[in-house]
């Protein structure tokens, strides 16, 4: 339950960001988004390691049975993320 929940939760704002594309009066939303689908991908990493991650939450462009990567490449996106979202 605790992959559906959190991969529904990074999905969920995976839709916004996208919603929100490039619009400068919401970069703060976009910003939120983004940490909010952080910290649920982190949290399925923490507890199952290697996750989708670089093909993942992309079903909407075709890509149904994205590959797993290894819980440091998920870390160092994750953190790449962040310092996106912190700099907005």
């Amino acid at each position: 339950n605790s992959w559906n929940n959190s991969f529904s939760g990074a999905t969920q704002a995976q839709q916004l960001i996208k919603l929100l594309g490039d619009d400068p009066s919401k970069v703060n939303v976009k910003s939120a988004a983004k940490i909010v689908q952080v910290m649920h991908l982190a949290f399925i990493s923490d507890l199952y390691g290697p996750i989708p991650y670089s093909e993942a939450l992309r079903g909407d462009e075709g890509v149904n049975n994205p590959k797993y990567d290894n819980q440091r490449d998920v870390y160092l996106g994750l953190l790449a993320e962040l310092e996106t979202a912190i700099n907005s």
